[in-house]
């Protein structure tokens, strides 16, 4: 397969802009094309940072230690001149200003044929520098692994509101295809699905022929004003059944008296149990974000408890295993349904790709037991991570990741994988 190129030139944090560097989010389409070969030596920095002086003033200075590193260890292997092209991106990042005045918790940066891909991250990951035949993916496939595909819809009786879960915290997003007016917009108003002259009898006006015109009609305005809503719920519930069926699930965000009545009428099996009850009309960002964090770290524990029942009656009918080089040759073959990676660690070594093999390497102060952002006067690592390459290799095939916390994992080898035969 010929080398892929990995970025192209876009603007980042504070307007930085620097000549073959790309700046992005991790999101599984943007880590899929650094799953694929490229042109070694691949080379992969991490650094936690930090968003506010005076913290940040040192991130740049551990950001020069791991280069150095990098340098050191590409000069055994590379000219002068090549050692320098293939760091360029690097350099070049670390002299623009702007940009270490508007990091986020963490830095991850993956190079390759003098071009660079800059990750933001809102979690800190571990300083490391690495240089092999592959990119170090792990803390960003797990990231990606944890983030939760969900979409919000606020609702008051007089809109909806559709929004997901951004980089930047929640965003709008358009609805599924309507022809309902604002549809495109992200919003909903009740004016475009009930006719208020319409369907509230007592507002009606009745010509009475010489004695004027009568103003109010019959009925309750509580009665037609609730058939009002439920009307304009069952229009809403009905385009958001209109998507597809493999879209992410959907929380609501309601009154709870509004959101017993739209449940009454939905009939979407993506609409998730839970409703956060707040007024969406009232509350602000920071609030509505607050209160579905909560929710999220449910849903997250009851999927990891759901694996770990799955894992060990998978285990007990042979399709499952926590054995590193059982899990690489089942990887490498294709059969890896499920891998629980343990978040964070790092198991040096080599994964032959063609015939799931690894070597295990004794670690070392270079190969993660101590902080080599702190100097630079030592080489940077040339082992692989086998808890990333296994994990890359299960995606590439089409097995699912999950990260689970130490203290949960089955055994303590850092992987444990359900087969799918």
């Amino acid at each position: 397969m010929p080398p892929s190129t990995i970025t192209l030139s876009l603007p980042g944090p504070g307007g930085t802009v620097v000549p073959g560097v790309a700046f992005t989010t991790v999101s599984w389409a943007s880590l899929r094309p650094l799953l694929l070969p490229h042109r070694p030596p691949c080379i992969s920095l991490a650094l936690p940072t930090h968003r506010r002086v005076p913290d940040n003033r040192v991130d740049p200075l551990r950001f020069h230690h791991l280069v150095e590193s990098l340098g050191t260890a590409l000069a055994d292997r590379h000219p002068a001149a090549e050692v320098a092209r293939l760091l360029a991106p690097l350099e070049s990042l670390a002299l623009q200003r702007p940009f270490w005045e508007h990091t986020h918790e963490g830095l991850c940066v993956l190079a390759a044929d003098g071009e660079a891909t800059v990750f933001l991250l809102d979690e800190a990951i571990p300083a490391r520098a690495l240089i092999g035949d592959q990119f170090h993916l792990a803390d960003l496939l797990r990231i990606a692994a944890a983030a939760r595909d969900l979409r919000v819809l606020a609702l008051t009786s007089r809109e909806a509101r559709l929004l997901h879960l951004g980089p930047t915290g929640l965003e709008s997003m358009p609805f599924p295809a309507s022809p309902l007016a604002g549809a495109e917009t992200g919003r909903i108003e009740r004016g475009a699905v009930v006719d208020v002259e319409t369907f509230e009898p007592h507002r009606v006006r009745r010509a009475l022929g010489s004695g004027g015109t009568l103003h109010g009609g019959t009925g309750d305005r509580r009665d037609d004003t609730r058939a009002d809503t439920v009307r304009f719920f069952r229009a809403i519930a009905d385009v958001m059944a209109a998507d597809a069926a493999d879209a992410p699930p959907v929380l609501l965000v309601a009154l709870p008296e509004l959101a017993a009545e739209y449940r009454a009428v939905c009939r979407d099996c993506r609409l998730l149990p839970d409703t956060v009850p707040l007024d969406p009309h009232a509350a602000s960002p920071a609030a509505l974000l607050a209160a579905i964090h909560p929710l999220l770290e449910q849903a997250r524990r009851r999927t990891v408890h759901d694996a770990l029942e799955r894992f060990g009656t998978a285990r007990a009918h042979g399709r499952g295993s926590a054995d590193i080089a059982d899990i690489a040759r089942a990887a490498v073959a294709g059969r890896v349904e499920l891998l629980l990676m343990e978040a964070g660690r790092y198991v040096p070594g080599r994964l032959d790709r063609d015939t799931g093999a690894v070597t295990f390497t004794v670690a070392t102060a270079a190969s993660g037991s101590a902080d080599p952002s702190l100097r630079g006067d030592r080489a940077a690592d040339t082992d692989e991570d086998l808890v990333g390459a296994i994990a890359a290799t299960v995606v590439l095939h089409g097995g699912a990741l999950l990260a689970v916390d130490r203290l949960d994992m089955p055994d303590d080898t850092g992987l444990a994988a359900i087969e799918r035969f």
